[in-house]
């Protein structure tokens, strides 16, 4: 595999994991702030993050780049729902719109597809988080980078052979398992969190039958 491709890999990967610390801070903590409005800031940021991401590509030739924006935006979909995902498939794909280059077309198709997919498969597998989870993301991650490899198709005539040689190796390996990794992080964010929170519970569970029975001795005294 290339150098570059390498490098691209690990500075997305880094991005990946600072999103992965605002996820575990802010929307795994503060269910109370999900509303309409919290949604759209979220789309806004999930979006800055994937634009974060399209400027620290690995580039195969002029105007034809690839980052990890599939796997943002198809676990923002899954994660966050239809509201944030679409705000930063906008926000994005505008961006992508701006850079344009021989792969425009294709890396917009990328970020529709990948959110789409990510949106839909929350949809119709609702229950994707109970069991065999990891291969349920696993899964997802195949399908939306076998989206990614159809895309290429609308590559000028005679790049997109070469394009899919070139990047069919890491887009069927390192990017679905890519996304399982960052979908099982930030489950873990949640499993943490409401670890946190049943110990709040109980720790004011605790005092308050401390405090009463405190009382009760009182009483008795």
């Amino acid at each position: 595999m290339d150098r570059s491709i390498i490098e691209g890999l690990l500075q997305n990967i880094a991005i990946l994991l600072a999103f992965s610390l605002i996820y575990d801070y802010i929307w795994s903590r503060y269910n109370s702030l999900k509303s309409l409005f919290f949604k759209i800031l979220a789309g806004f940021i999930i979006g800055a993050f994937g634009i974060i991401l399209m400027l620290s590509p690995w580039r195969m030739m002029p105007g034809i780049v690839f980052d990890v924006r599939s796997v943002l935006l198809s676990i923002s979909g899954l994660f966050f729902g239809p509201v944030p995902t679409l705000i930063a498939m906008l926000i994005t794909g505008a961006y992508r719109f701006t850079l344009g280059g021989s792969g425009m077309w294709m890396g917009i198709a990328v970020i529709l597809s990948s959110g789409t997919i990510g949106i839909l498969w929350n949809s119709f597998r609702p229950k994707w988080g109970i069991k065999h989870t990891m291969l349920e993301l696993l899964s997802m991650g195949f399908v939306v980078h076998i989206a990614m490899l159809a895309c290429a198709l609308l590559l000028p005539s005679g790049a997109d052979d070469t394009t899919i040689k070139t990047i069919l190796f890491p887009v069927l390996t390192i990017f679905p398992i890519g996304t399982m990794l960052f979908g099982l992080l930030l489950i873990r964010s949640n499993i943490n969190e409401q670890n946190q929170k049943k110990l709040q519970v109980s720790e004011k569970r605790f005092r308050t039958i401390l405090n009463n029975a405190t009382d009760a001795l009182y009483l008795t005294d």
